[in-house]
């Protein structure tokens, strides 16, 4: 949910809000079945972020990127043009 928030830019609640609406981002996140309610209280992201912080963020990321590309699940290419349009709106 981390990574779907700061995607996006919306707020604890929002994410918490779209993820029960969205099965995409329940599989994203790990789940194998839908789940109706959420797993996680709205409230409780925010001390997450406290404790990373902005440069944390992008550390997490850039480790989970460096791995996906270890393992091949991504490539150069895709995720060059997925990170231009993830930022596009920013």
């Amino acid at each position: 949910m981390f990574y779907l928030q700061h995607a996006f830019g919306i707020t604890d609640e929002q994410v918490v809000a779209g993820w029960v609406e969205n099965p995409y981002w329940q599989v994203f996140t790990g789940e194998i079945h839908l789940q109706a309610t959420p797993s996680i209280d709205p409230f409780s992201p925010s001390h997450r972020d406290k404790w990373l912080g902005e440069k944390g963020v992008d550390e997490l990321l850039a480790q989970s990127i460096e791995a996906a590309k270890k393992v091949r699940v991504v490539t150069k290419k895709p995720m060059a043009s997925w990170c231009a349009a993830g930022t596009k709106d920013r």
